[in-house]
């Protein structure tokens, strides 16, 4: 299993989505599971430093729990995080940028703004039908990244609306709440052509 790492932004805007979404009930249910080392950074995080994985993936696991044992409840609020990370994520010029990206030139960008943010695993596209309105991304080698397959659909969804595109489905296949963290996730997306 990998050692990943990621950017401290995952943190500063997953802990802000926790304050900004759920009670404070609910928020000390999710913090009270965090390990003594990831309770104690909490507040410290750069946006631009680095950081274990562990550190996204506890904070996640709190999110998983407050949703419940039902699969599709956890990953429609894990993604829903996934979506407000990438609005915080988004600078104003980044939103501008996102108006005149296609789907196909964002999902060709998406390999180097993994690596960009991320030590370890990859993001593939498959463009190969894009002028049909679909796309098939996959996450591969996160083996250890608990949840990223939710988050990520979460970011894409995030990306598909700012550039104007009305997604029509999205899937995930390969991560389960059994399995949080398989060796690959496929994304599969339709939009309104």
């Amino acid at each position: 299993m990998a050692t990943f790492m990621t950017r401290g932004y995952s943190m500063v805007s997953t802990l802000r989505f926790i304050e900004e979404t759920y009670d404070s009930e609910r928020q000390e249910r999710i913090f009270a599971q965090l390990s003594p080392e990831v309770r104690s950074a909490l507040r410290t995080y750069k946006g631009i430093e680095f950081y274990p994985v562990q550190h996204f993936t506890e904070l996640l696991r709190g999110i998983a729990k407050e949703a419940g044992d039902d699969e599709t409840a956890v990953r429609n609020e894990i993604a829903r995080a996934g979506e407000f990370i990438a609005g915080v994520a988004t600078s104003t010029f980044l939103k501008l940028l996102m108006k005149v990206l296609t789907p196909t030139l964002f999902a060709k960008k998406l390999p180097s703004l993994w690596e960009r943010d991320n030590q370890g695993g990859q993001f593939v596209a498959d463009v190969s039908k894009a002028d049909e309105g679909r796309l098939t991304l996959e996450l591969k080698d996160i083996e250890g990244y608990d949840y990223i397959g939710p988050i990520a659909l979460g970011w894409v969804r995030f990306a598909m609306s700012a550039m104007g595109e009305k997604v029509l489905e999205s899937s995930l296949e390969g991560w389960s709440l059994a399995n949080p963290s398989p060796k690959t996730v496929t994304l599969r997306l339709r939009w309104e052509k």
